[in-house]
């Protein structure tokens, strides 16, 4: 499974193997209301810091339409807020996955 993080142009430029980004990851999920059939499409905007393993070569259609790099070996660690990250105040932390930092502008996120 592929993670997609949204991260700063000038972090964009630094990302590279063993290094590591900060930046946004934006989570959809599906939830139905009880009792009834009509289902809701959740977002939620998670912030990351990810220790970027080895870059690999990103051959998605993602990578023809925009600034991406895939890195595989990767350490995500979550949090709901920005400061919680400083803090280490993590909400959770998923190892050994493959990460696409996609470059944004902040308004992007």
């Amino acid at each position: 499974m592929v993670i997609d993080v949204k991260i700063p142009e000038e972090e964009f430029t630094e990302a590279q193997s063993d290094g590591y980004v900060y930046g946004v990851r934006v989570v959809r999920s599906n939830s139905s209301n009880k009792g009834s059939s009509k289902s809701s499409l959740n977002t939620r905007c998670l912030y990351v810091y990810v220790k970027l393993g080895r870059r690999i070569e990103d051959r998605s259609f993602r990578a023809k339409n925009g600034k991406t790099k895939l890195f595989t070996g990767c350490t995500v660690f979550y949090a709901l807020k920005d400061e919680d990250l400083d803090n280490q105040n993590y909400c959770d932390i998923q190892y050994d996955l493959q990460v696409r930092v996609l470059s944004c502008t902040p308004w992007q996120y």
